[in-house]
C-alpha cells in the first residue's frame, strides 16, 4: 500500500495546512465593509425570468434600473430605488468605510460625509416632466406580468398597467403611492 506522506515531507505539508487554516479563519473573522456591495457591478445573472431591480452606479454615484434574471444575483440588487439609496447614496468609487476623502489642497486625508443626490427629485435639474409624467404606459415585450402604476396626462390621474419586466419608461411605478414616485408631482407641476 502506497504511503500518503513521504516521512521527510509530512511536517512541510502539514505545517502549510496548518497555515492555510489559520489564515482562513483570521480571514472570516474581518468584517466585510457594509458598502463593499455598493461598488459590485450589477448582475443580471444566468437565467431568463424579467425581474426589475436597481442597483447602484458607484461611478455616477445613482441607483439604475436593471432587469434580473432571477438567479445568480450580488448583494448589490435592490427590490426599490428607495431601498438602493438608503443603504448606498453617497458611496463612490474612492469610499472608504462609509467615509469619502476629499483631494482638495495639501491635506487629502480629511473625511467628508457623503452627500444624498436625489437623482429623480421633481425641484432637481435632472427630473425630466415629459418622462415622468406624459410619457404612455410601456408593457414591453418582455413576458413578465408585475401590476403597476402612471401617470395619466390626458386624465390626469394615476392609473395601473401590467409591465412585462423589460423596456419601459420612468412613467412606471410599483405602487400608486410609492415614496418618491411622481404621480403626485405630476399633479403640482401640471401648471407648467
Amino acid at each position: 500500500m502506497a504511503q500518503l506522506c513521504d516521512p521527510r515531507r509530512c511536517p512541510v505539508l502539514l505545517a502549510l495546512l496548518a497555515s492555510l487554516l489559520l489564515f482562513g479563519a483570521e480571514a472570516a473573522d474581518g468584517e466585510p465593509d457594509v458598502h463593499d456591495f455598493c461598488q459590485a457591478p450589477k448582475v443580471v445573472g444566468r437565467c431568463r425570468a424579467s425581474i426589475p431591480r436597481w442597483w447602484y452606479n458607484a461611478t455616477s454615484r445613482s441607483c439604475q434600473r436593471f432587469v434580473y434574471g432571477g438567479c445568480g444575483k450580488n448583494e448589490n440588487n435592490h427590490l426599490t430605488e428607495k431601498d438602493c439609496l438608503e443603504k448606498c447614496a453617497g458611496v463612490t468609487e474612492n469610499t472608504i468605510d462609509g467615509l469619502t476623502t476629499k483631494r482638495s489642497g495639501a491635506d487629502s486625508s480629511i473625511a467628508s460625509v457623503p452627500k444624498r443626490q436625489a437623482f429623480d427629485d421633481p425641484s432637481s435639474d435632472i427630473f425630466n416632466y415629459e418622462e415622468h409624467c406624459t410619457a404612455k404606459a410601456v408593457t414591453g415585450p418582455c413576458r413578465a406580468s408585475f401590476p403597476r402604476w402612471y401617470f395619466d396626462a390626458e386624465k390626469k390621474t394615476c392609473d395601473n398597467f401590467i409591465y412585462g419586466g423589460c423596456w419601459g419608461n420612468k412613467n412606471n411605478y410599483i405602487s400608486k403611492e410609492e415614496p418618491g414616485a411622481h404621480p403626485p408631482h405630476c399633479l403640482e407641476l401640471w401648471g407648467r
